[in-house]
Parts: C-alpha cells; sequence; structure tokens
C-alpha cells in the first residue's frame, strides 16, 4: 500500500458476551410446573441427552434440536451426552438456552469448532453442513486420548493444547481430532470434516444473538440519532428483538440463511436485513438493499463519547459501493470502497485513478492500544487520526517508502453511487460461491457459439476473495485469480499473473451452486460459460461386474435364445453358446451378428476378446440379461426376452424423476453423463441454466416412450433390465441410434450442471 489511507467497511458490535452461561448469582425459585426449553446446535442437532447435573432429569432433543426439560430453580447446570459420551456442560440462567460448540467450549473458538466437527462426525457428516445431525442410535463412544475421563470438550482441549492427537470410536467408526499449524482437524474413518464454513455461519449467528442479548433492556443510538429501547424475547426457535420509543421502532425476528450463509432479521412484513458484527466495537449494522444503505446501532451512554473507532466504522459502513477521494502531499485520487460480505473487519478499494492504489485483496482495520490502523497484505499501514461523521470525512498519517509519514485526508462523497446494489449483491455472491467450492473440484463449460468444451479443476480459496486453480485439464489455467470489479461496475474475474486476463460475470443463481460468465479472446470472440461443482452425478460411472455372476449367467443360459436391440423396429435373434471358457453366438437372423469371444478378467473388470481382437468390457450381468461396452458399437445388452414383443416394463414408472443418460465412448467400460431429463405430464423436459426447455411431447407404450418434437421423433425403448439401479434403453433419432444406462437423481441443479457441461 502506498502512502493513502485504505479504510475498512467495519461494522461495529458488542464485546463477545455469552447470554444465559455463567455461574455465580443468587438462586431463583420457579413454580413446580416451569420448563427450561433449549436448541442443540451445531447444525440441528437430534438424538443429544440432556440433564439437569445430579439428578435423574433427562430428555432427547427432538429431530429439530429442541428440548424441554422441567425444572425447579434456576441457575441449573446441564450435562449433555451422547450415547455414553458427556459431550459438555452449560450453566443455564433463564428458562431458555441455546447450547452449540461455543457455549460448550466456554467461548474457545478454536475448541468449539473441533466439537462442531466431530459431532457432524459421529453423524458421518463429511461434508460438515447437513442441516440435521441424528445422534439417536449413537451408542457406544470409546475415548483414547489424554483425557480419557473427561467430557468430549475436555478431551478435545487436552488434544488441542498438547497437539496429540485424540480419537473416538463411535459405533465402529473412527474419529480423530488432531493439530495442523494450530488448527483443529476432524476426520471420520480418514476422511476430513470440512465444517469451517458451517461454523463460521453459526458462530456469526451466535454471537449477534449474543450481543443483543447484552443489549436488552437497555437504549440503542443509530448512526441518523435514533435513540430507542431494546427488548430481547431469546426464544430458542425464534430470537425476537423489539425496538421501542423511537421512530424505528418494530418487531425483528433473528434468522439464519443457509443458502444465502447470512445471518438476517426479518420485519413484521417479511422484509429481510443482513446482518453483520464486529467485535472491535460495540455496535450491529444492518444492510437494506431496497436502499442500498448501511444503518448501525450501538448500547447508548450518555457520558460516554463515541470512540474514534466507532466513528469510523459507521463511516465507513455506510460506503460500501461509495466513491472515496483522498488528498495528501504526495497524491491526489479518487476509489471506490468494497466492504468484504464475510468478514466487516476488511475492505478493498477498486477502480483507483491511480491504478498502484487498487486492490487485489482485502486490507484490515484494527485497533491497538486505543490507535486506529488500516493495514494491507504486503503489511503496509496507516494510522486514523480523526473522523468528521457530519461531513463524511476522516483524517490519517502513513508512512511512505523513504520513511517519511504524510497526512492526509480522505472524504466519502454519499452522492456518487459508483456500484450499484445488484454488483454489490452479485459480488457478495461470488465470494459465497468461491467457499462453497473451496476443496472440491469444478467443471468450466463453454460454448463460443459454434463448439462446445470442457475443463475440470480443483479450486482452492486463498482470501475470501482470491482463489487458486490447480490440476486444470489444460494445465495453462492453474493460478491464482481475484474477484473485483470493472471500471463500468461490473463484477469481474482476474488472473493474478496476466491483467489481462479479465472474465465477467454475468449471475450466480439462488443456490450459489453455478455461475455463468463471459470472456474475449484475443480475435473478439465472445465465450461463454458455465462454472459447476463437479458432483456424483456429473462423474463418469463404471459399472462393478464379478466374474462369478458373468459365469453364473453363461451357464444357465447356455444352448438357449438370446435378443439384443439393433434398432428402435429391429431386434436380433442368436443361440448363445457357452464352453467354458467362450462364447459364441449362432445362428443369427443376421449372419454378419455371429459373434466368437473368449472370457477373461483380470482386477480392472471381466472382459470378453472377439475373435479379430476387439476386447469388449463387460458392464452389467443380471438373472436375465449381459450388457458390453463396445469400441465399435457401444453399449449393448444381450437379454433372454424379445424387448420389442415380450416385456413386462411399465416405463411409465421413469415419470416424474430427473435421469441423467449415461453412454459409453471408447468401450473401456466407463459411461459419461452426456444430457439430463425428466418426464412429467407429457411433456420431456431438459432444465437448463437459462429455465426449463420442453423438447416435446410423449406416449408410453409399454416399455416404449414416442417423442414428437419440432425437428423429429425419438423412440425411446427400455429395458426390462436394471443395472446398477440404472435403466438400460436404446435411443433412437432420426440420424443416430444409441444405448444409454438412465440413472435417477434427486437434483434439479445437478440436472442443470450436466446439460450445462453439454450444451
Amino acid at each position: 500500500m502506498r502512502a493513502k489511507i485504505k479504510l475498512a467497511t467495519a461494522l461495529l458490535c458488542l464485546p463477545f458476551v455469552f447470554a444465559g452461561c455463567g455461574g455465580g448469582g443468587s438462586s431463583e425459585n420457579l413454580s413446580s410446573t416451569s420448563y427450561l426449553t433449549g436448541t442443540v446446535e451445531a447444525s440441528k442437532v437430534a438424538g443429544v441427552e440432556v440433564c439437569i447435573n445430579g439428578t435423574d432429569t433427562c430428555v432427547k432433543s427432538a429431530s429439530d434440536g429442541t428440548f424441554k426439560l422441567p425444572i425447579s430453580s434456576l441457575p441449573v447446570t446441564l450435562v449433555l451426552k451422547v450415547g455414553d459420551l458427556p459431550l459438555g456442560t452449560v450453566n443455564a440462567s433463564s428458562t431458555a438456552v441455546s447450547v452449540n460448540p461455543l457455549t460448550l467450549a466456554g467461548g474457545n473458538a478454536t475448541v468449539a469448532q473441533a466439537v462442531g466437527a466431530v459431532i457432524h462426525a459421529m453423524a458421518n457428516d463429511t461434508t460438515g453442513s447437513e442441516e440435521v445431525i441424528d445422534l439417536s442410535n449413537v451408542g457406544s463412544v470409546i475415548v483414547n486420548s489424554a483425557t480419557d475421563n473427561g467430557t468430549l470438550v475436555d478431551c478435545i482441549k487436552e488434544s488441542l493444547e498438547s497437539g496429540e492427537n485424540a480419537t473416538l470410536e463411535v459405533d465402529g467408526h473412527e474419529v480423530e481430532v488432531a493439530v495442523d499449524n494450530g488448527v483443529p482437524v476432524v476426520k471420520v474413518d480418514n476422511q476430513t470434516v470440512d465444517y469451517t464454513d458451517m461454523f463460521n455461519l453459526y458462530q456469526n449467528m451466535w454471537q449477534i444473538e449474543n450481543m443483543l442479548s447484552y443489549m436488552d433492556g437497555r437504549k440503542v443510538k443509530f448512526d441518523d440519532g435514533a435513540i430507542c429501547n431494546v427488548k430481547v424475547e431469546p426464544n430458542p426457535d425464534d430470537f425476537v428483538v423489539k425496538l421501542s420509543d423511537c421512530d424505528k421502532s418494530g418487531e425483528y425476528h433473528i434468522r439464519l440463511d443457509e443458502v444465502q450463509k447470512q445471518v438476517v432479521a426479518v420485519n413484521k412484513d417479511g422484509k429481510e436485513y443482513p446482518l453483520s458484527y464486529s467485535s472491535v466495537a460495540n455496535a450491529i449494522c444492518y444492510y437494506d438493499k431496497e436502499e442500498n444503505s448501511t444503518e448501525c446501532f450501538s448500547l447508548y451512554s450518555p457520558e460516554v463519547e463515541e470512540s474514534l473507532l466507532q466513528e469510523l466504522a459507521i463511516l465507513m459502513a455506510k460506503a460500501n459501493g461509495k466513491e472515496v477521494s483522498f488528498s495528501d502531499s504526495e497524491d491526489n485520487d479518487t476509489c471506490t470502497v468494497v466492504a468484504d460480505p464475510f468478514d466487516v473487519t476488511r475492505f478493498m478499494f477498486v477502480n483507483c485513478g491511480n491504478s498502484n492504489n487498487t486492490d487485489d485483496t482485502f486490507e484490515r482495520i484494527y485497533e491497538d492500544n486505543g490507535t486506529v490502523y488500516v493495514t494491507d497484505e504486503d503489511g503496509a499501514t496507516c494510522k486514523i487520526t480523526a473522523v468528521d461523521l457530519e461531513k463524511g470525512e476522516f483524517f490519517y498519517s502513513c508512512e511512505n517508502d523513504t520513511g517519511s509519514w504524510i497526512n492526509g485526508t480522505a472524504k466519502v462523497d454519499f452522492s456518487n453511487e459508483t456500484l450499484s446494489a445488484a454488483a454489490l449483491d452479485k459480488f457478495s455472491n461470488v465470494l459465497n460461491l468461491i467457499k462453497m467450492f473451496n476443496g472440491k473440484q469444478i467443471t468450466f463449460a463453454e460454448t463460443n457459439g459454434t463448439d462446445n468444451w470442457v475443463e475440470t479443476c480443483d479450486l482452492i480459496k486463498k482470501d475470501d476473495n482470491v482463489f487458486e486453480l490447480t490440476n486444470c485439464s489444460n494445465s495453462t489455467d492453474d493460478g491464482e485469480y481475484f474477484v473485483s470489479f470493472s471500471p463500468d461496475g461490473e463484477v469481474i474475474l482476474v488472473n493474478k499473473n496476466d491483467y489481462e486476463d479479465v472474465t465477467y460475470v454475468d449471475s450466480v443463481n439462488a443456490t450459489n451452486s453455478y455461475m455463468t460468465y463471459h470472456y474475449l479472446l484475443d480475435d473478439r470472440i465472445e465465450v461463454n460459460g458455465t462454472i459447476i461443482e463437479v458432483t456424483d452425478a456429473m462423474k463418469p460411472i463404471a459399472p462393478e461386474v464379478s466374474l462369478e455372476d458373468v459365469e453364473r449367467f453363461l451357464e444357465s443360459h447356455n444352448g438357449t435364445p438370446i435378443y439384443f436391440l439393433e434398432n428402435a423396429t429391429s431386434v436380433e435373434n442368436c443361440t448363445l453358446t457357452y464352453n467354458g471358457t467362450g462364447i459364441q453366438l449362432s445362428n443369427c437372423t443376421n449372419p454378419d451378428d455371429d459373434y466368437n469371444a473368449t472370457l477373461s478378467y483380470n482386477d480392472t473388470g471381466v472382459f470378453l476378446t472377439e475373435s479379430n481382437g476387439t476386447v469388449d468390457k463387460i458392464i452389467g450381468v443380471t438373472d436375465n440379461a449381459l450388457c458390453i461396452d463396445s469400441p465399435d458399437d457401444g453399449i449393448i445388452c444381450f437379454t433372454d426376452y424379445d424387448p420389442l414383443n415380450n416385456s413386462t416394463l411399465d416405463a411409465s414408472e421413469l415419470e416424474g424423476k430427473y435421469y441423467v443418460g449415461y453412454t459409453s465412448t471408447n468401450g473401456d467400460g466407463v459411461l459419461s453423463p452426456e444430457y439430463c431429463f425428466e418426464l412429467k405430464d407429457g411433456e420431456i423436459l431438459y432444465p437448463t441454466i437459462n429455465g426449463i426447455e420442453v423438447l416435446g411431447n410423449y406416449v408410453i407404450d409399454g416399455n416404449k416412450i414416442e417423442v414428437e418434437n419440432q425437428t423429429s421423433d425419438v423412440d425411446i425403448i427400455v429395458l426390462d433390465t436394471k443395472l446398477d439401479d440404472a435403466y438400460v434403453a436404446l435411443e433412437q433419432t432420426d440420424n443416430d441410434t444409441n444405448m444409454y444406462l438412465y440413472k435417477a437423481i434427486s437434483s434439479e441443479e445437478d440436472c442443470i450442471a450436466i446439460n450445462a457441461m453439454n450444451p
């Protein structure tokens, strides 16, 4: 950073306080019918036993994580157990309590993250993102660590402090807690549990709720001068904040939006306000999308003046997307400030007049011994010396390259909105996409209008707006990229090794599962593409077949008629002969289809080697069929029934589901996804990023599906045989005939992604 202040859009909040926790104080006697209600969270956690310490009064958390426990006095100590393992204890001083990894860990975020990951590991959730964790059926839990007799929290804390691994045996599964450079790593059966993003989201929710609880019964002041009374009703399943005696009076429900990965306040009209918090000062901020403005409120004490940090952060919270002008003895410049949507103490400057002042990554604002600083990725630091909220100005002092201190002034121009609310929202969604794709394989599906191509890479998140692509199909695309804004306010991806390599973001879908984009080649040809996470449904499949099953089929069908489809109207009939080492198809209706092959197998599968040397891999076998993948003819299925005239299958079984069509390209038994479709209400539907296309109308006749569209008719013959829960089907158009495996999937997002890969 040059001798110029680069200031964070810091959204101020309260110092961290645990509401409803902590010992000491007097005891409160309650009526005999009083209950303590609460939730167990790390996601919603079901099946956890919650007991009052020293008593037999226990209940189990329900499917939504809630519990209700009869009590006679407060405070009480709650003991939580999974199977025969005590998780930890929580002190409850009110009749509503939220039990989560942070409260169990006494506010230690490192221990809390490991506790949450272990809870997910107990349910074999390696994604760390399941909405409900059901531990109802967990029985035996054996702990092997330096702390064998304490709670799970004690075990994890000791492991992290000592650097020694701890292991738990949970109903035959091994859960391991290790430490990597001070960061907890949790594995179940040697698979890492990725709980970081979910923990950060829940941590944000818990801390905001706790800070709001700290404001309960007090006054807060908004940055426009409004002073309101605060009343908090911390119900476990509906956290309510009521503001009164001001123009902002109303009731707000604090909720977790797991799709957009944010905490929101919802008013009586259903309008949502995303909330932000920072532990560096005592304020909470909310964002009004309609007004494209940020408002903050903090605990109000008339006798205490607002701190410099609080004034600065309130000013800059409202500057997101606005222009800031800098003036000092070395340079004058204007930039646009962009806040990090996931860390309110960080920011970027983009589209500066002097390009040297434009950031690739976020800078950070912090306070040390009463002085407010801003520092960038290179370690350059500036001091904030004064803030004038009324004028929208702040003053700074930065050390330049020669060691001299340069003083300057910066002024926010609130009338100059250089980035729209829609662009800022898209930017936030792209950053969320990076979080979701971190550590995963992604696919870039691209087209220039004539040619289509697909590339896969592994994505590693380096910073909130920086990611690295590795192991790309095209190794020249390996490298680091950052998310920023173009001069005309569009969200862009920039190659850090080539600043002219710019990709424009067109859209990010509502659930952040894919992104569309475009860029220009050197010859000015536009390329349109989609970034999608590679899921199991999108990967090639390679059905496994045992030699014993193949031999059983051949022995039981030796000397019997066998059939296979040549097209949608013609079936071939042959006699199968098996001599223990090879097969022969003879007396075929078409003599050209006579077939001789030797049976063989190795650790990669079972094969039939034809007399001409062609090797066909067997991809499936059932009681009445054997299917091969031939490099000459693709998939062929030999059946002991005539699929055109003797089928018992009702093809209507395929209706109302998404099906991926997998087919072969080279005869190696690896089948790739070609497209995804749905049969519904007489229409064959093709989900795409731009909406659902209707490919045609269909009618079902037994195992035959007849599709009629504008350009050609399609006949689909579905065999009675299913391989690995996939239907075998012949598909014939006007100019092509192929065999496919139709495998059902449950996700429309995966269906859209598969079609995007094969435009």
